[in-house]
């Protein structure tokens, strides 16, 4: 192989190994995000819950409502 081709292989996996490192960031913050909006979801969820009570409360004491 002349120096010239070992060169550009090098260089080839030099960028692939670079690129590889970024796809795992990539999946590690997606992962990250992904648990983000499942934990809002929840929060989301127990807050609406939490508002129709709070409205069948105000029901209870406030005929009118």
């Amino acid at each position: 192989m002349s120096d010239d081709l070992q060169l550009r292989v090098d260089k080839l996996e030099e960028l692939c190994a670079h690129q590889s490192a970024e796809i795992d960031t990539l999946s590690d913050t997606m992962r990250e995000q992904w648990t983000r909006i499942e934990e809002l979801t929840k929060v989301m969820e127990m807050n609406e819950g939490f508002q129709t009570h709070l409205i069948e409360l105000r029901k209870r004491i406030d005929p009118c409502y």
